[in-house]
């Protein structure tokens, strides 16, 4: 299951599987993320640059349905995208030979809801499908406890996987 995510094809990466101009709506960009040079030896040279949410645009791009004391304490505690791992092409996806859900947030300002649903809706397999609550991004942080579309769709995977129905 993909949860407000992106899903690559093979070669693909975060930085090339959605194109801006057919699915706008991310405030991810230059205004909003700072980049921090760090050493990686498995980078291309050694070197490789944390990419974060600025902490003032954190909660507009990353929280809205989150309280501001609590969105105020999570650019702290974000954990930076290598920049590496974000253009680095995808290998061979799991969603192709698995049965695949996900979970498309609707007020999403990270990763365009459009967005989401052509990526989920390409990695669909037989009976597979997309969840649509209103949450945005702070989904983690809104729910105590995993949302009940989730919960559903574990039940069904599982069983599937009891029924082998793929």
């Amino acid at each position: 299951m993909y949860v407000e995510a992106f899903v690559p094809d093979k070669g693909e990466s975060i930085a090339t599987v959605l194109d801006p101009q057919k699915y706008p709506g991310s405030l991810l960009g230059p205004d909003t993320t700072v980049a921090r040079p760090v050493p990686n030896p498995s980078a291309p040279g050694g070197q490789d640059a944390d990419i974060s949410i600025k902490p003032q645009g954190f909660r507009e791009v990353f929280a809205v349905d989150v309280s501001a004391s609590e969105a105020s304490v999570m650019p702290s505690t974000q954990r930076p995208l290598s920049y590496t791992a974000g253009t680095e092409p995808s290998g061979d996806p799991a969603w192709k030979t698995i049965p695949s859900w996900d979970l498309v947030t609707l007020n999403d300002k990270a990763i365009p809801p459009a967005g989401q649903r052509y990526m989920g809706q390409r990695a669909r397999r037989r009976g597979d499908g997309d969840f649509r609550p209103p949450p945005a991004r702070g989904t983690a942080g809104a729910e105590p406890s995993p949302p009940p579309v989730c919960v559903r769709a574990e039940r069904f995977v599982r069983g599937a996987v009891a029924r082998r129905t793929w």
